[in-house]
């Protein structure tokens, strides 16, 4: 994750850049971390929808 840019937030999984997403699905249950929960507000940054936001699964 790059967490360093406030104007484009990015990911990357095994070297290649995540983009092109419409909506990702959390699958957190009751072993969620901050890991977890920062990996899920990384996609709300990059305006991709999540079914269940990283608010709520704080929570």
């Amino acid at each position: 994750m790059d967490v360093n840019s406030t104007t484009k937030p990015a990911m990357w999984y095994r070297g290649e850049k995540l983009e092109g997403f419409d909506a990702v699905v959390p699958r957190i249950g009751a072993s969620i971390t901050n890991y977890g929960m920062a990996v899920i507000r990384q996609f709300e940054m990059m305006d991709v929808y999540c079914l269940t936001e990283s608010v709520v699964l704080g929570r």
